[in-house]
């Protein structure tokens, strides 16, 4: 058995850039960003068609709610489930409830004579759909992890999330390209609150296509997970089963990974998957599988011994002191960074329909057309510009995340002062732009920082045994940070109150102050001193492991440099 995973690990650290696991988690990842600001897109268009430009606070909130309570839902419940049950069982389930979602949505209306609730109908619906949007977090994360090789994992990570950005970008490529085809069938002397006829037709066509668009790529993307066989590390440690990992590790590297492999040297073997093994292994009860996390999070002593090869006490100095030396910390720090960082990020990212007419100091439009076109242009340049600089940047520095974490939570804390202050000085005045090249800097950031790296570093440093659950809970946790701002910014920016975002802006730094004191203290770094991934198989281990390993690694530096100068 041991000579069959050593195998499974090697085989996959040999691998070079896997392009193919990415691009399918990335489409679906593309997805599930697209879904969730084109409801930027929609919401003006919406507001035109069923409210007459008359939308309420409490229903444009309900509607924004729906999404972020869908996809805690959908976090933590699949979180658990890959966990229980195996990553390919739940691997594209959750595109399909997606893709319904999406049809669903494009299709409702108000019925004959306004006899359906349309607000009910968007809500039921958003809600839906976040199930799936949240279900592929903790999914996608997982198996792109445990199917990449140690020097390329974070950079793999990172480019799934670069669909992050590349999905707000379509969602507004999108909206423009609709509106402007549609542009001869818009009355451009309507303004939003007189739109009717031929004009509120046209603009609920444009709505009904942005979403409905939405669910071509994970049609696509769904065909091409069935291809992904089940994670040969979920094989190896949680259903000990060495046989059927070391086949599939086998048969999907050689399939996928070198297409011009000699065909006599083929292994045309199917794939194999859990609970279909010669030698298969009933799952732990839901009762010994709370047990064994419980144990995990609180027991100091506690080591993953089925990611070793051998049971190596010295890797788990006795810990006696459960609330500092437990692995709970670690849970708790990738949870409340991503809490601090949703809080910020979808404070401006879920409200920048109204965000970024203060930010261009355009509060009103003077018709229909306009009021979408300038919109999702504005939107295109301040937002999904900039953060796609951002993320293409931190793939290229993605060894680095944890450091990018710490240190990105710093300059977004003086970006933020900085947008801030504009708006309290500058917004109405001559130097308004000012303002709109902050806060693309400040959008940049987000994305070349710690909204890429909350992603990445809770894939990484738990055990397979629970990392799903664990990435789960800590991005459920963002979502929980996004509901409180949502609620917070509903309340406080109601109205044009442009000097009461600047406040808020400047607030929101002392947050991200917080949250690099929170990575450095609390988050676990996935390398290793020199910057280089650590296997999964020693993150694995557990707190007391790494912190052994780290005290290794130091005293061996210490010696090579004592070393070096006495030779010197």
């Amino acid at each position: 058995m041991q000579e069959r995973r050593r195998d499974v690990y090697e085989r996959i650290d040999e691998q070079k850039f896997g392009w193919k696991i990415v691009l399918v988690a990335g489409a679906g990842f593309l997805t599930d960003a697209y879904d969730i600001f084109a409801v930027n897109m929609v919401l003006p268009m919406l507001n035109i068609v069923y409210w007459q430009n008359k939308l309420s606070t409490s229903q444009e909130t309900a509607i924004n709610l729906a999404t972020l309570i869908g996809t805690i839902i959908g976090m933590l419940l699949f979180g658990v489930l890959a966990d229980r049950y195996g990553r390919k069982k739940m691997y594209g389930f959750e595109l399909l409830i997606v893709i319904v979602a999406t049809v669903g949505l494009a299709l409702c209306s108000k019925g004959a004579a306004n006899s359906v609730n349309i607000l009910a109908w968007v809500i039921s619906w958003r809600m839906l759909m976040g199930i799936g949007i949240g279900a592929d977090y903790p999914l996608s994360s997982v198996i792109v992890s445990e199917f990449a090789p140690r020097k390329h994992r974070a950079r793999m990570l990172a480019s799934v999330f670069y669909m992050q950005p590349v999905g707000q970008l379509c969602a507004n490529i999108v909206a423009i390209s609709a509106t402007a085809i549609s542009r001869k069938s818009i009355d451009l002397n309507a303004d939003p609150s007189t739109c009717v006829g031929e004009c509120m037709q046209t603009t609920d066509k444009i709505w009904r296509w942005i979403v409905g668009l939405g669910a071509v790529v994970p049609t696509l993307a769904l065909l091409a997970r069935l291809l992904i066989p089940e994670s040969p590390r979920y094989l190896l440690e949680v259903e000990k089963d060495s046989h059927t990992a070391q086949q599939n590790a086998k048969n999907y590297f050689t399939e996928f990974e070198d297409p011009f492999q000699d065909p006599g040297e083929e292994d045309f073997t199917v794939f194999e998957t859990a609970g279909v093994s010669a030698d298969p292994h009933a799952p732990a009860t839901w009762k010994e599988f709370l047990r064994d996390f419980r144990e995990f999070l609180f027991n100091p002593n506690w080591i993953n011994t089925s990611a070793t090869d051998s049971d190596d006490d010295a890797l788990n100095p006795d810990a006696r002191h459960r609330w500092t030396d437990g692995n709970w910390t670690d849970l708790f720090g990738t949870s409340a960074s991503w809490f601090l960082l949703d809080f910020s990020f979808y404070f401006l990212g879920v409200n920048s329909w109204k965000i970024i007419a203060k930010v261009w100091d355009t509060p009103s439009y003077a018709s229909v057309y306009e009021y979408i076109i300038q919109f999702s242009w504005r939107a295109l340049v301040s937002v999904s510009v900039s953060s796609m600089i951002g993320g293409a940047i931190f793939i290229a520095m993605a060894r680095y995340s944890y450091k990018l974490q710490m240190w990105g939570f710093l300059i977004l804390a003086v970006f933020l002062v900085a947008v801030g202050a504009t708006f309290v000085t500058l917004l109405g005045g001559r130097y308004f732009a000012a303002t709109i090249v902050l806060y693309f800097f400040t959008q940049l950031f987000f994305d070349f920082g710690p909204n890429t790296s909350t992603f990445i570093i809770p894939a990484e440093v738990f055990p397979t045994q629970y990392r799903a659950t664990c990435h789960g809970i800590s991005a459920a946790s963002g979502k929980l940070g996004s509901i409180i701002a949502q609620v917070i910014a509903r309340v406080y920016l109601n109205g044009n109150r442009s000097r009461r975002l600047g406040w808020a802006l400047i607030i929101l730094s002392a947050l991200m102050i917080l949250g690099a004191y929170i990575t450095k203290v609390w988050v676990p770094n996935p390398c290793d001193i020199y910057n280089k991934s650590r296997s999964l198989e020693d993150l694995s281990k557990g707190k007391q492991a790494r912190k052994f390993l780290e005290a290794e690694e130091k005293r061996e530096a210490k010696r090579a440099e004592q070393a070096r100068y006495g030779n010197a």
